[in-house]
Order: C-alpha cells, then sequence, then structure tokens
C-alpha cells in the first residue's frame, strides 16, 4: 500500500482500515465547501461564487483561474493579511505579455507540502538515510529547505547541495557525506551518474527521487542502470504548492495528494470534463491552503487519471507520468521528446538546443563523456522521427578531458528549455 493512504487517513483524522473511496470523497466535498465559504468571506475575486455545492461534480460549473488570472488580479485571490504571509514566488506567466504571477503562501501552507513531502521521500528513506538535495531554494520556504525539513521529519540527514555546482563538488560530497539517495532534476542526476561512471568513483547510492522537469523513460531507465538504484518519480507544481503527487515501489503511476487537492482532467478544447483513462489538460483545487487558495487552476500539463487501481493495494487515485505542457508538445521540438531520443546515447551527459525557425535549423550543444565515432549520422539517426522537413542539424560539443573535468556542469540553471530564434523558450 501506498505510505500516502496511511498519510491520509491521519489528515483525515480517521484509522487507516476506515479509508476508502467514498470517505475520501466525501472529505473532499466538504473541504471544497469550507473553501468556498472561505474564499467568498476573505477574498473579493470569488464574491460571485457559491457557498456550497452539493456533489464534487458541481465543481464543473464554476471558471476557471489560468495564469493570466494570477498575474492581473493575484492581491483579489490573496485571503489572509501581509503578516500572515512567509512565502512569495514571482512566476513569468508564458507567452509574450511579460505579466507576472505572484504566488502567497503562509506558514502553515508550507507546512502541508513538508508533511506531503515527509510522506514522499519516506518512499525511499529510511531513518539515518543521508539524502543529497540537488535543488535550489535553500532560504527558509525555499524548494531545498523544505525538503530539508521534510527529511527531518522522517529521521534522515539532509545534505545540501543546490543545482549549480560543478559535477566534481558533487561527486565529492556524495563520498565526504556518504549519501544513500538522492533528490534532484531528472537530466542532472542522469549527468552526474554519466561523470562517477566515466570516472569509476565509487558510490552508494540506493535510490533517487526526481522532480521539477519532466522524466523522460529513456533518462529514467538510464539513472537506473548507471546508478544501480532505484529512480521514484514525483509531480510538483509551484501553483499547487511543490507537493503533488508521488509513485509507490510499485512505479506504475504518481498516487496523488487527494486530502489536499482535487483534480480534473478536462479536454483542453470543449473545457469538459473526460474519463479516468483518458488525456487532457489538468485542473486542480486547492482544499486546504489558506493564504492564497486557487479553484480550478488550469496548469496547461497534459495528464491522464489511471482507472486500474494500483498494485500496491493502494486506494488513492494515480495520475500517470506527465510528458509535458500541451502547447510545447505540439511545437516542432521539445525537450521532453529531445531527452527522449538523445539520452539513447550513453556518451551524452547533457546537451543545450536552439531552434531557428528562419534559417531552419536545429542547433545542439552536446556535453559528452567521450568522442563518440559518427556521432553526427548517430544523432541524425536518432531525431530523424523529429527532424523537421527543410531543417537542418547543426552540432557542438564539449568533451570530458582532464583540463575541464573539475569545472564541468550542468548545462543549465534550471528547469531544461529549447531557445528559439525569437528568444522564445520552450520546455
Amino acid at each position: 500500500m501506498s505510505r500516502l493512504d496511511g498519510y491520509m487517513a491521519k489528515q483525515f483524522h480517521i484509522a487507516l482500515e476506515q479509508l476508502s473511496r467514498s470517505v475520501i470523497e466525501a472529505k473532499q466535498l466538504g473541504a471544497v465547501n469550507q473553501l468556498l465559504q472561505w474564499c467568498k468571506s476573505h477574498s473579493g475575486y470569488y464574491d460571485d461564487y457559491p457557498e456550497q455545492l452539493q456533489s464534487l461534480d458541481e465543481i464543473t460549473m464554476l471558471p476557471f483561474l489560468t495564469a493570466q488570472t494570477l498575474a492581473e488580479h493575484c492581491q483579489e485571490l490573496v485571503c489572509v493579511s501581509q503578516s500572515e504571509i512567509s512565502r512569495v514566488v514571482t512566476m513569468q506567466t508564458s507567452g509574450t505579455s511579460g505579466l507576472q504571477k505572484r504566488l502567497y503562501f503562509s506558514e502553515a501552507d508550507q507546512q502541508l507540502t513538508v508533511d506531503f513531502f515527509a510522506c514522499g521521500l519516506s518512499e525511499l528513506n529510511e531513518p539515518g538515510d543521508r539524502c543529497m538535495i540537488l535543488m535550489p531554494g535553500h532560504r527558509p520556504g525555499g524548494m531545498s529547505y523544505l525538503i530539508g525539513q521534510a527529511l527531518e521529519q522522517i529521521g534522515a540527514i539532509p545534505v545540501p547541495c543546490g543545482y549549480d555546482k560543478t559535477f566534481a563538488e558533487m561527486a565529492e560530497l556524495l563520498q565526504q557525506q556518504q549519501v544513500t539517495t538522492m533528490v534532484g532534476s531528472p537530466v542532472q542526476i542522469l549527468s552526474l551518474a554519466r561523470y562517477l561512471r566515466h570516472y569509476q568513483l565509487p558510490h552508494r547510492i540506493k535510490a533517487v527521487l526526481v522532480s521539477s522537469d519532466y522524466l523522460p523513460e529513456t533518462v529514467r531507465h538510464a539513472i537506473e542502470e548507471t546508478l544501480h538504484c532505484d529512480v521514484y518519480d514525483h509531480y510538483g507544481i509551484t501553483e499547487a504548492g511543490l507537493g503533488f503527487s508521488i509513485e509507490c515501489e510499485c512505479h506504475q503511476g504518481l498516487h496523488m495528494r487527494e486530502n489536499d487537492l482535487l483534480v480534473e482532467i478536462i479536454e483542453p478544447q470543449t473545457l469538459q470534463p473526460v474519463p479516468d483513462g483518458q488525456w487532457g489538460e489538468m485542473v486542480f483545487t486547492t482544499l486546504t491552503r489558506r493564504a492564497m487558495p486557487l479553484i480550478r487552476y488550469r496548469t496547461g500539463d497534459k495528464a491522464r487519471l489511471l482507472a486500474e487501481p494500483c498494485a500496491c493495494g493502494s486506494i488513492v487515485k494515480r495520475m500517470d507520468k506527465i510528458p509535458g505542457r500541451i502547447q510545447q508538445l505540439e511545437d516542432c521540438y521539445c525537450m521532453p521528446v529531445l531527452d527522449e531520443l538523445l539520452f539513447q546515447l550513453p556518451q551524452v551527459m547533457d546537451y543545450q538546443a536552439r531552434y531557428s525557425s528562419v534559417k531552419k535549423q536545429l542547433y545542439l550543444h552536446l556535453l559528452l563523456t567521450e568522442n563518440v565515432m559518427h556521432l553526427e549520422q548517430k544523432v541524425d539517426t536518432l531525431l530523424r522521427s523529429v527532424l523537421q522537413k527543410g531543417d537542418t542539424l547543426q552540432l557542438t560539443m564539449d568533451v570530458l578531458c582532464e583540463i575541464n573535468r573539475y569545472a564541468v556542469k550542468s548545462l543549465y540553471a534550471a528547469k531544461r528549455k529549447l531557445i528559439q530564434e525569437d528568444g522564445h523558450e520552450t520546455e
């Protein structure tokens, strides 16, 4: 059974054996109605919303929130005084409007995230494990900070590292701190794994949790085979408070944080709900957040809920792995698809991608562990299925050597993006 079952029963103040789908949905309906009353009395934005729903299905009658809504009405959406705000996150909206969306969290909101992180991290950490955190945000309220708090909550030892160190520094920290688990973005962990393998550096890693970016199957298998460890996928989104869903040891989809989130999948054109098992757009409602609750927020992520029960026996609903943003998956090139193909080459540690629609050229800069015979031919073969008609491929590369061994680091400071000629970035 997923650890989320026990976690949710505890949050609902019931015994584990009392947890059922009917109980979860009844608790969610009660939480939605409490949320509506809270929002109507504390936020001007929600004045026209009803105070109560008779069933969860009625939530489809409520309007959606979008990134544009958050950018234009963020202050109206806040439901607490400024003195109760402990964390503000500013994010650029997609597109060319240049608007920024701001998200506000109270200390209690962030504690809910820590509690969920602790539950998820307990899937791969036991008391005494030493977990290296390859994430930004070491200050109070930041991502690395919250993960560290969650690790301490379950008796594990956080080893903050950040995402901007060289691979040599990461490898040294692994040895010095006798690290047994890691949390980081998928490609950064794969890059470190291939660095360790190339220089035959020992490690004690038994499991890793990947988050903050999409996880292509090629990357998952490469991490598993290179580090000889389990890989757990986590889906998080800042608007939902970072924590959203986590894999159990069966690795058959991600169990969702249903006590704190109500999740819908809609058809993005008709905006109507789709049945479990069908792909659409992820929409969520924050059930327990108080500083800045979000009701029916459209994420833009392609997603589906899985209808079949998990082999672990959990009754908590699962979602499939997120393949990417709907709009970006429709672009001629996007990072998840390129990752799936390029990391089939075991010598590729990392790469940067840029596309010029004017020159009709896909430019790739590869970071390799060693030289590859007939590299251009191999890359061209891998990308043949996605390379657009009339486009050409241009490659440059850096190769690990004694000169750069101690200076090489990840080619991306944060989430991986394909840079378009006009400056637009595509994840």
